[in-house]
């Protein structure tokens, strides 16, 4: 049986410094890894040359098809689909999966851990990065494409535990930069004013800016097409509400969420509204019950671990601490200072996170459970990483410190 390969596959234009430590990451668990270089003035091509990757050069193609030249120029037998500002280090878990993968398996659908600072990330995007080189399978649509629709042609799409780290939301972004993705998806609106995708998309963007009237109007426009992931839609209708203070039109959405959703990821994420919706109401009982239930479901969930040691709270320091040390494993990136850092920019991400409220800080929590459990080595070991932390949040973060980061 021939062994597969892997090529990795970036598009960027002027990301030299953030390109540097995904094709790092690329080159770890990768035989080849192909960077598309969409039109830079920076030194990206050198920067990607550097560290072995090859360059293919755009001067001809439009953003929505510059990311096939990388899948046309690939020769492993898998790709592996990523963006300069995301890192994945589980290289090993992505070998064992194209090495024992089933014929009928088209590609793989990885989370990815959207996060905005203060150790939070939104976990509502599951997506497919690593699919088999064949040419049916390539990217279509605009704004956002997708190699999804394709790769669901040619065979069957698994979920595959591999989180991608997406870094955009630690990065300093600005109200304009919501603007021009406005601009964007009006400009294909005005082609085709009923595009479902692009509809979702504008809505969260004006969530993103707190433009909630116009948000609910375009969520509520793409949702009655009924043709874009529906159950994704909704759930952003459900976070509006909560946004808005709507606590009750969040559980009646969510529940209608999760009586229409059929996969067991999209039934988590509402399971996650409605806890939010028990914690604002008071009922922490109800609120531990649906977490719970939520990880029966979906056990490699990190911010559920750290949702339900919340909640248990002092009444069991041990089966805190033991939820916290399962978050860590999932997510090992908590013990990386960078996703500390506290935000205060325009951000698309931050409205979809599945923590409910008060969930505390991991450091912090790791330090006080850990004492009433008595381990205090781990105590000495939370306190050093936190005043770590403290002192990291005092610098400014140029784009090259992302370079390589590791827990």
């Amino acid at each position: 049986m021939t062994t597969p390969t892997i090529t990795g596959c970036v598009v960027a234009k002027d990301e030299a410094d953030l390109l540097r430590g995904c094709v790092a990451d690329l080159s770890r668990f990768c035989d080849e890894v192909i960077f598309v270089d969409n039109k830079s003035s920076d030194d990206s091509a050198r920067a990607a040359r550097s560290l072995g990757a090859k360059v293919e050069p755009n001067t001809r193609f439009e953003w929505e098809q510059v990311r096939n030249m990388g899948l046309d120029a690939a020769t492993g037998t898998w790709i592996c689909l990523l963006d300069a500002d995301e890192r994945l280090i589980d290289g090993a878990a992505v070998r064992a999966a194209v090495a024992q993968a089933p014929d009928h398996v088209s590609g793989y659908i990885l989370p990815r851990l959207d996060y905005f600072g203060s150790a939070r990330w939104a976990s509502t995007q599951t997506l497919p990065r690593l699919v088999r080189n064949d040419p049916r399978i390539r990217y279509e649509g605009s704004f956002h494409a997708s190699v999804r629709a394709a790769a669901e042609r040619v065979g069957e799409l698994v979920h595959l535990y591999a989180p991608i780290h997406h870094l955009d939301g630690l990065l300093p972004k600005t109200a304009e930069k919501r603007q021009r993705n406005e601009s964007y998806l009006l400009g294909i609106l005005e082609k085709d004013p009923d595009d479902p995708k692009a509809l979702f998309h504008l809505g969260v963007e004006y969530i993103a800016l707190g433009w909630y009237d116009k948000a609910r109007a375009a969520l509520e426009e793409s949702l009655r097409s009924g043709l874009f992931m529906p159950s994704r839609v909704e759930l952003g209708l459900a976070y509006l509400s909560l946004r808005e203070g709507d606590v009750q039109g969040a559980c009646e959405t969510a529940r209608k969420g999760i009586e229409s959703c059929v996969q067991a990821r999209s039934k988590v994420c509402f399971l996650a509204v409605l806890a939010e919706v028990a914690v604002r109401r008071g009922d922490r009982a109800e609120a531990l019950r649906l977490c719970e239930e939520s990880l029966a479901l979906w056990p490699k969930s990190a911010d559920m671990r750290l949702n339900v040691a919340h909640l248990i709270g002092e009444r069991d320091p041990y089966a805190v601490v033991e939820h916290l040390e399962a978050a860590l494993r999932l997510n090992p990136w908590l013990g990386n200072p960078l996703i500390y850092r506290q935000t205060d920019w325009v951000n698309p991400h931050d409205f979809a996170v599945s923590f409910v409220s008060g969930v505390d800080r991991f450091d912090l929590a790791m330090a006080r459970f850990c004492e009433l459990a008595g381990r205090s080595s781990e105590v000495r070991r939370w306190r050093a990483f936190s005043q770590r932390v403290e002192e990291e949040a005092e610098k400014d973060l140029p784009l090259g410190a992302l370079h390589g980061v590791r827990p």
